[in-house]
């Protein structure tokens, strides 16, 4: 997942500036690394508060764990990394079905 970090020194001075830099952060994106980045996520707030993600989401959407920050925040996270697990997974079926030979 791209960080863009500056210092008063490195800070951009226009908005163009800035949304240059955006770009050469989002250019080096990983979808891979993005996934790996929220599942660990996932896994630190399913240490903190030793309950599964799924299990959390399904809660959290029945209004049974509140509107705590932390929660606001994991079922972000959840909601990410489902969708980046189903691209991952149409890619990984395309992959199959189209780059490896069939058998006769």
């Amino acid at each position: 997942m791209p960080v863009l970090t500056f210092t008063s020194e490195s800070m951009p001075k226009t908005t163009e500036e800035f949304k240059q830099e955006l770009r050469k952060a989002l250019e080096k994106a990983s979808p891979l690394e993005d996934f790996v980045h929220v599942t660990k996520e996932l896994g630190r707030w399913e240490m903190q508060y030793k309950i599964s993600s799924d299990e959390f989401y399904a809660k959290f959407q029945k209004g049974e764990m509140g509107d705590k920050m932390d929660f606001m925040r994991w079922a972000g996270d959840y909601e990410v990394y489902k969708k980046k697990k189903e691209k991952m997974e149409r890619v990984f079926d395309l992959l199959g079905t189209y780059a490896f030979p069939v058998p006769a």
